[in-house]
């Protein structure tokens, strides 16, 4: 399968990536040369269906689907995965799907459950798919292939401009008044799954389209399934008996009515303030029941479980000492349960309870009195549920204590004490001052929130012109997982500007990957990718898209994206046809110097070569140098294409490199100083490659005094 690509992950940033980006050549008036293919599927049962990669209580399927995403963060959608992937689907013909600017979650209830729409509709092109559509490729091109049950569509520039930016140009399946076609499809159809261009986050009827750099073709798969289950509604309520002032906090269930990976779901309850959540769920038939059970927190005691029908055509069955609810659920029905907790402290003495927000870790407490003081420890193991501090009940003399917490260490970010609270009254902190009498027990609970310290900054540059971009921020491996969208726009060219949009700070340490979109077009000639610069260092990417980590030695990215627009050239001519509709490239990249040693003043020459050695051609490709010490550069010229001696960094556009085809460059540098120089240049292209790791090469020259002054700089 096609998701076995292997993606190359270097130490501190490894990066993954894009280059360069044309202006569409034969757009017609009304549109933008932007295109997305949409295909629409229907399957037997919903475990044909995979996943989109957040499992999570916003699908809006009635039953959990089947095997996880093929796909990783960041990775586009491919008709030839999703082939792969869905193998007992068959195409629908004369599907509608619906763009807008906007959407809203859950907003048509019916039969089907309830679905979300977008809002702001446009209403034009019609959207309807076809029995068979020729297959393109990312840059729009026939493959020589067809796909069945499917439309392209062009989209109109306004279209266009929004796709530049994520989550501005949604696409739903239906209509927004009908989204599963009910009317002229009566009870055939039940929602499976969407997921479109580079957002395949969550499971509901809305996905965004932007297009990853150097591309201006994407595809979106809709799923559903045949025939469909008639949906009811089961909601799960919490309230707690406890003082007023008690802090509110998650009551964990789990059970098959939650699709969150582990079956679990949370509801925040306190005094005067009820926790609630609606699951749209199949009706039972004759197959296994809707469960859910709480795990009562230390403290706590499950007073009471109460559930109603609506229609009384569905059943449950409830045990309090287990805390478990079954549900056998009618078509159309309603079922509301109940859960009541009474708080519970120990008959004397003192429970000592830790709530962890962020992350989980192990926390000290020291409890000091008129005769003396002891120590207790509370490992939290999942955020947000409490955890009873070890000894667990405290057997304490009456009097007045201070309690004081000792924080873990962490070199990922650091811990808040947010609040303590004993029996419902909030407490003064660091220490916590509380008195304890005779014959009555006290329930006191500290909740911490650890703040992590990775942060990810974003610059867009841009010469020639000036333009709008947009960019995806993505944890490679994050439970659960999640789409951070931000975008720049340059008011002047050479001065980098700082996206905006989804809080970029703060984050956990780990692995990013960052996809860049297409900038918005304002007039015809070339975009293209110069480079991207991250902490000091040109990266190499494939199709925008870099792959970044944050690490205790390195908690902060900071990265620049260079586009340059050149309004008087023309689009480079595109490949030759590939049957692939995702191709897929292999630039191989080295670089000699001769002589490997000079003289202070003497000149260096180097040779980079970039071979292509995949099945597909790699479209824009750009060459960037990235020197330790930066060199007089006296020349810069490759066997096709363009260079830039003075851009910074340095770069070569060289355009399309054919399968087995190989471009060599060559530059003359007279090094300022002396002393051991490493140069560095790296390659990117538009394509998407096998691996990026050959994409680096490296040329060792050293440079000798003799008798030449240091400060001589050419």
């Amino acid at each position: 399968m096609r998701n076995t690509r292997t993606r190359a992950l270097g130490a501190t940033v490894a990066l993954l990536g894009a280059v360069a980006l044309f202006a569409p050549s034969g757009a017609s008036a009304a549109g933008s040369g932007f295109k997305v293919t949409i295909a629409a599927r229907w399957c037997p049962t919903y475990t044909d269906i995979t996943a989109n990669r957040a499992r999570n209580n916003i699908q809006e399927s009635l039953r959990d689907l089947g095997a996880d995403t093929p796909y990783k963060s960041g990775e586009a959608i491919d008709p030839t995965i999703e082939e792969d992937a869905q193998p007992n689907c068959t195409p629908i013909p004369n599907w509608s799907f619906t763009l807008g600017k906007g959407y809203k979650s859950r907003a048509v209830n019916g039969p089907w459950g309830s679905l979300s729409i977008v809002t702001n509709p446009f209403a034009a092109p019609v959207i309807n798919t076809q029995a068979s559509i020729p297959l393109l490729n990312t840059i729009g091109q026939p493959t020589g292939k067809t796909l069945a049950g499917a439309t392209t569509i062009e989209l109109t520039q306004e279209q266009r401009d929004l796709a530049a930016r994520g989550n501005s140009l949604w696409l739903q399946g239906g209509t927004p008044t009908d989204p599963i076609l009910n009317v002229p499809y009566p009870d055939e159809y039940g929602f499976g799954a969407l997921r479109c261009a580079i957002d395949d986050l969550n499971g509901d009827n809305v996905e965004w389209i932007s297009f990853p750099s150097g591309t201006t073709h994407v595809f979106c798969y809709a799923y559903y399934v045949k025939p469909p289950p008639t949906s009811g509604t089961i909601v799960v309520r919490k309230t707690v008996d406890a003082p007023a002032g008690t802090q509110k906090e998650n009551f964990r269930f789990t059970g098959n009515i939650s699709f969150n990976e582990d079956d679990s779901f949370t509801l925040p309850s306190g005094p005067g303030s009820t926790g609630s959540q609606t699951f749209y769920r199949a009706e039972t038939g004759t197959g296994a029941p809707w469960t859910f059970t709480e795990q009562v927190p230390a403290g706590w005691t499950l007073a009471d479980i109460s559930c109603t029908s609506r229609d009384g055509t569905s059943s449950t069955v409830t045990d309090q000492s287990k805390g478990a609810t079954a549900v056998r659920l009618g078509a159309g029905d309603l079922v509301t349960c109940t859960y009541t907790d009474r708080l519970t402290p120990p008959p004397a003495g003192l429970l000592l309870r830790k709530i962890s927000l962020g992350d989980v870790g192990t926390f000290g407490f020291t409890i000091s009195g008129d005769s003396g003081s002891t120590t207790a420890s509370a490992t939290t193991k999942i955020e947000g549920v409490p955890t009873v501090a070890e000894p667990g009940s405290l057997s304490l003399d009456p009097g007045e204590y201070e309690i004081s917490e000792r924080l873990p260490r962490s070199n990922r970010g650091k811990w808040n004490l947010l609040s303590g609270e004993c029996s419902g009254e909030e407490r003064d902190l660091q220490p916590l001052r509380l008195t304890l009498e005779s014959g009555t027990g006290t329930v006191c609970t500290f909740t911490n929130k650890f703040v992590p310290n990775g942060t990810i900054r974003l610059y867009k540059k841009t010469v020639g012109a000036v333009g709008e971009v947009g960019f995806i921020v993505s944890p490679l491996y994050h439970d659960p997982p999640l789409n951070l969208a931000q975008s720049a726009t340059t008011t002047q060219e050479g001065e980098a500007v700082l996206a905006e949009g989804d809080r970029t700070s703060n984050l956990p340490l780990g692995r990013y990957v960052i996809q860049e979109t297409t900038p918005t077009e304002t007039t015809e000639g070339v975009w293209s990718l110069d480079s991207i610069v991250c902490n000091g260092r040109t990266v190499p990417s494939e199709g925008g898209e870099i792959t970044v980590s944050l690490t205790e030695n390195e908690p902060d990215v900071d990265c620049t994206y260079t586009n340059r627009f050149d309004k008087n050239a023309k689009p480079p001519d595109p490949p030759k046809p590939d049957p692939d509709p995702t191709p897929i490239a292999d630039l191989v990249v080295t670089k000699t110097v001769t002589p490997k040693t000079i003289t202070l003043g003497q000149k260096a020459t180097y040779k980079i070569t970039v071979t292509n050695k995949g099945p597909s051609a790699a479209t824009d490709v750009t060459v960037g140098e990235q020197l330790q010490v930066a060199p007089a550069l006296l020349s810069l010229r490759a066997t096709k294409g363009t260079c830039y001696r003075k851009a910074s960094p340095p770069l070569c556009l060289l355009e399309t490199i054919e399968p087995g085809e190989k471009v060599v460059i060559t530059a003359v540098a007279r090094p300022p100083k002396a002393g051991v120089i490493v140069n560095r240049v790296v390659a990117s292209t538009a394509t998407e490659e096998k691996s990026v790791r050959n994409n680096i090469g490296r040329a060792r020259l050293k440079v000798n005094t003799g008798g030449i002054s240091p400060a001589f700089t050419g």
